[in-house]
């Protein structure tokens, strides 16, 4: 499987020239946050922290999740793009311990 977020920059290379400044930016700059703030997390001192940039990471799949709806409803992805994210969106969040709620189904315990 492809890393998303390779994935998310191969299929925002094909996006129109007028948005390398507006979606494909914020697409990336979310793709690139995750990890990020998973690892600056990680060299922090205390659990509490880390858990904090847990959370700051399952944020940014969030936006990265509605950049991707968008840009499906453009017409700069199709429906079987938007699935292939989706599904490595969700296998990453999945493994946050701070996400009690699936992003598409709602929240599991109420």
């Amino acid at each position: 499987m492809t890393h998303p977020r390779h994935r998310h920059r191969v299929l925002s290379q094909r996006f129109p020239k007028s948005e390398v400044f507006g979606l494909v930016s914020q697409m990336r700059r979310a793709a690139v946050s995750v990890p990020s703030d998973i690892a600056e997390g990680a060299a922090r001192n205390s659990t509490k922290e880390f858990l904090r940039f847990l959370n700051v990471a399952g944020g940014s799949l969030s936006k990265l999740d509605a950049q991707v709806e968008i840009a499906m409803r453009l017409g700069f992805i199709s429906s079987g793009q938007k699935e292939e994210l989706d599904g490595m969106t969700d296998s990453i969040a999945s493994k946050l311990p701070t996400s009690s709620c699936n992003r598409r189904k709602g929240c599991e315990d109420g």
